[in-house]
């Protein structure tokens, strides 16, 4: 079973970094000109950060995630000790959280496009909001492991894992990265609802959340709520029903118009390679998060159902290892680590196909990005070690079975 799963795996994630590498060398070249006057620069520099995170994932499938939740440091104020704390996890809790304030405090942080997502490290910029989202299901799983049964209690279940989401999704939506926020919520909700956490307690939460988000677009305005107007409003039966016309966010309306005019320009067979004309500055960032729209224009339909299908086969493998599992930790681990690479894709399709507001949501192995591409193969690599455990408590049983058989004998 194990190894079938790890050949799933492999085989999804090397064929989706395939096509990403091969659409990427297409869809940057005229961003690579604008920024760089060299039209593979970006591939190039995307190349270093995929060797990179294929290292990062070998390390992650050898480190043994029972490491999370090793209890050696205690909270006390003078001779009382209230909580033990996973040495490990509290680290690297701590440390996001660190780095998430940083972003806000020149020179460490830097300001792109109007937003405080970046850390300047000189050599190169980090994205701490990508690393938060594995450092959020560690946390979590760690969390509701050690609850056990009490997960369904309003204190221990519902209140304080929220309590451990509040930080890192409120610094996070502070550096207006509302896509990052909804991921990183979402991996937080669906791990409560994988361990038991009740639907009564957590309904409520959920609803102020997802009330406070849409009140922090409302009150920010600008481009993200043009953004959610302009999707709103998009649609023929809108505004045939209310009498209106897409007038907010003409600049976010003609972002799906080009994105969805490269998917059908595309047909069945594709414009051929390197041949696509939206990615001549026609459809905004082409090597980001509207990456595929230029695989299908260039591929076709076929390359669509295949990236699908790709995905299709990582999810179904990451859920079978989370079945797998010895443990809980390891089942919410593996969980949480698919989910977090499959909601992604799902978001990013959505958007690009019209189906959600537009929204800066990177397509795991395919938009550039240093900090993306790490995360999303740390997280295979964390997915790789859950499965690779399998094996070891299957060959266990195994053990046992031969020397009671011997016994009997």
């Amino acid at each position: 079973m194990r190894k079938g799963l790890i050949s799933g795996l492999l085989i999804s994630v090397f064929a989706l970094l395939g096509l990403g590498i091969t659409v990427l060398a297409s869809a940057s070249t005229a961003q690579s000109v604008r920024l760089h006057n060299d039209p593979h620069a970006l591939l190039h520099k995307q190349l270093i950060w995929i060797v990179v995170g294929l290292i990062m994932m070998f390390l992650a499938r050898k480190f043994d995630y029972h490491h999370f939740k090793f209890v050696n440091t205690s909270f006390r104020i003078g001779r009382y000790r209230f909580i033990k704390f996973p040495a490990l996890t509290t680290f690297l809790y701590l440390l996001i959280i660190v780095a998430l304030i940083l972003v806000f405090v020149p020179p460490f942080g830097k300001k792109v496009n109007g937003s405080w997502r970046w850390l300047n490290m000189y050599i190169f910029n980090v994205q701490p909001s990508e690393f938060a989202k594995i450092v959020m299901i560690v946390a979590m799983s760690v969390w509701l492991d050690r609850l056990g049964t009490k997960a369904g209690t309003f204190k221990r279940g519902t209140l304080l894992s929220f309590a451990i989401l509040a930080p890192v999704a409120g610094l996070v939506m502070m550096e207006t990265d509302i896509g990052a926020t909804i991921v990183i919520s979402m991996l937080a909700v669906v791990l409560m609802v994988v361990a038991g956490v009740s639907l009564h307690h957590l309904l409520p939460l959920a609803t102020v959340g997802i009330a406070a988000l849409a009140g922090y677009i409302v009150v920010a305005g600008g481009n993200r709520l043009q953004r959610v107007l302009a999707w709103a409003t998009s649609f023929s039966w809108v505004q045939s029903l209310f009498n209106v016309q897409n007038s907010s966010g003409i600049e976010q309306g003609e972002h799906l118009r080009a994105s969805l005019h490269a998917i059908q320009s595309g047909g069945l067979h594709g414009v051929g390679y390197t041949y696509s004309l939206e990615k001549l500055r026609y459809l905004p960032e082409s090597h980001t998060d509207f990456v595929f729209p230029i695989g299908a224009e260039e591929f076709g339909l076929k390359f669509s159902l295949v990236v699908v299908l790709l995905f299709a086969v990582l999810l179904v493998c990451g859920m079978a290892v989370s079945f797998g599992a010895p443990d809980k930790l390891g089942r919410y681990l593996a969980f949480g680590l698919t989910f977090m690479i499959v909601f992604q894709a799902m978001f990013n399709l959505s958007v690009v196909t019209g189906l959600a507001p537009t929204k800066g949501i990177a397509l795991p192995f395919f938009s550039y990005g240093g900090t993306s591409i790490l995360s999303v193969l740390i997280a295979v690599g964390m997915l790789l070690n859950v499965a690779s455990h399998i094996e070891a408590r299957d060959q266990d049983v195994h053990t046992r079975s031969e020397r009671n058989a011997l016994h009997e004998i």
